[in-house]
């Protein structure tokens, strides 16, 4: 008869997936990683936050957006190609995300934990639906978040309260910043006109009432640090001199009486219908008239 081997089988050495040791690991992904983890959080930090202006880290997500479709341009068989970046100085240098897994998994948290991200909403935006940054960001991950809200103003506003009214979609989209820690508000116009009604009617206009709810209702419930309105500094830098403000003390009642909102939109479903009644929500997608 054959003689069986009774002992375990050795395992092929070119089959073998057992597990490298910490040493094997690290010896593998370069001397990088072999530095303190403190020391590679500085470098992380120089190399992806914005240090342009070390007081004002603003990563501006329609600014970025007008950088890449400056960077196309379309030839005779209309193929999108980029052109050569220029030389000016970016806002800070994501390649290193790049390099490998580990390094993403390290630096991705820099990136979202130290720069501000700021965005527009237009409540007449012609393209609701865009996204409030480019590809690429992660809107989950931002923590501080810089918004500038411009809601709907005419000179021969209806100043009654109507009884239906549609979130604008981009909205929406706040309530899928889970990490978000803080947000400052800042209320828009580019009529002074419109700063001035907003301020004297802002309750009984149905453009700035219904705006206004809209916008804290799509605030995530989890953040605590609401910041309304900018200082004379903030503004200056941020800002050109066709931006007109409402006063900060008017949007700190708003926010007063309508707090109690905060949150409300989390898992409601884009491209719905809402009307709002006293403060509260009353029905969705009903356009009829209330008796």
């Amino acid at each position: 008869m054959a003689n069986h081997d009774s002992g375990a089988r050795k395992p092929d050495p070119s089959t073998d997936t057992t597990i490298m040791s910490t040493v094997e690991q690290v010896e593998q992904i370069g001397p990088f990683f072999k530095l303190p983890g403190e020391l590679r959080n500085q470098i992380y930090e120089i190399l992806l936050t914005n240090n342009r202006d070390p007081n004002d880290r603003i990563i501006n997500g329609e600014r970025v957006q007008i950088r890449i479709n400056s960077r196309r341009t379309f030839p005779d068989n209309n193929v999108s190609a980029p052109k050569p970046i220029s030389p000016t100085t970016p806002l800070f240098h994501s390649a290193i995300l790049r390099t490998c897994r580990h390094a993403h998994d390290e630096g991705i948290s820099i990136l979202y934990g130290k720069n501000v991200f700021a965005t527009i909403i237009s409540v007449t935006s012609e393209e609701p639906r865009l996204p409030l940054f480019p590809g690429g960001v992660e809107i989950s991950k931002i923590q501080h978040l810089q918004l500038e809200y411009r809601p709907r103003f005419n000179f021969n506003f209806n100043r009654r309260i109507g009884n239906s009214h549609t979130r604008c979609n981009k909205l929406l989209q706040l309530t899928h910043m889970h990490d978000l820690r803080d947000i400052t508000i800042a209320v828009t116009f580019s009529h002074h006109e419109g700063a001035k009604s907003f301020n004297q009617h802002w309750h009984d206009t149905a453009g700035f009432n219904y705006a206004m709810r809209d916008l804290i209702s799509a605030i995530p419930k989890h953040v605590k640090d609401v910041n309304w309105g900018l200082n004379k500094e903030q503004k200056s830098a941020r800002y050109s001199t066709h931006h007109y403000f409402p006063e900060n003390c008017v949007l700190r009642k708003i926010w007063r009486i309508y707090r109690h909102l905060q949150g409300m939109d989390v898992g409601l479903k884009p491209m719905m219908g809402y009307r709002w009644g006293d403060g509260t929500i009353d029905g969705d997608g009903d356009d009829s008239d209330e008796e």
